[in-house]
């Protein structure tokens, strides 16, 4: 408890405040109709956290992604073959050699953003992989991977004849509660997400019981919504964005032939 950032919410008081907010908060708080128990309680927290983390990923809120997942070791490819691709899942690694199972993504990965590699064993640093917008190439397997593509929920490669690391940056999704969990040990992990979370679980139980008065409670959750984006966008607004010149790759303008 001590070392949960205060803007952390806990899933107890969350729920508190929703039973509030449609008027049963009675038994001392726990509720005689949305309780902690209740068949319904679960579904509408997790369909309450799944719209979201959707609303906060397509405005672009940082507090949903995740860098630095290294994935180190990655196989290499013998046999040069254009037709050849390997793929990387939650999983493992697959490719010729069959599958790796202790190279995998993470399970609350819910989509790539950018990726690095590099040789395994090499201490360089990473350099940025490209995402061409209509699949991988066709191509022979070269010393770096170079490109990937985000298909079947699974990143895939051409294959590289070194062994490589890969660096992922991601958006992640938050893990589903499950009946019978303790909300008190449960804290969400989006910040200033309390009351927001408080109105959607609202407007669910609102809606199945009298859904005549669900626009009221539809419109809090649009603003605090609301609220949650533009402090996102204040914090992005000390950050400089630079235009990349057209033409040019990230890695300072070069081009890699073998692409």
């Amino acid at each position: 408890m001590a070392n949960t950032p205060n803007s952390f919410a806990n899933l107890e008081d969350v729920m508190n405040l929703a039973r509030s907010i449609v008027n049963d908060a009675y038994n001392a708080g726990a509720g005689e109709i949305l309780k902690d128990s209740a068949p319904f309680t679960v579904p509408y927290i997790n369909s309450s956290l799944a719209e979201l983390q959707d609303r906060l990923e397509n405005n672009a809120v940082v507090q949903l992604t995740v860098d630095n997942y290294i994935v180190s070791g990655l196989d290499p490819v013998v046999a040069l073959d254009p037709s050849l691709q390997t793929s990387l899942d939650v999983n493992g690694y697959n490719g010729p050699w069959g599958t790796d199972a202790a190279l995998v993504l993470p399970v609350d990965l819910i989509a790539p953003e950018k990726l690095w590699e590099r040789q395994t064993g090499s201490n360089l640093p990473f350099k940025e992989m490209t995402q061409p917008m209509e699949g991988l190439r066709s191509r022979s397997q070269a010393p770096e991977l170079g490109q990937w593509e985000w298909r079947g929920n699974s990143l895939w490669f051409i294959g590289a004849t070194t062994q490589r690391d890969v660096r992922v940056r991601y958006k992640k999704r938050e893990a589903q509660i499950v009946a019978g969990t303790d909300f008190t040990t449960i804290f969400i992990d989006l910040p200033g997400a309390g009351n927001t979370l408080a109105y959607m679980i609202a407007y669910r139980y609102v809606m199945s019981r009298n859904p005549d008065t669900a626009p009221l409670v539809r419109a809090e959750v649009d603003r605090h919504v609301h609220e949650m984006i533009k402090r996102a966008v204040r914090q992005k607004q000390g950050i400089e964005f630079h235009r990349q010149p057209y033409g040019q790759g990230s890695e300072g303008g070069k081009r890699w032939n073998w692409l």
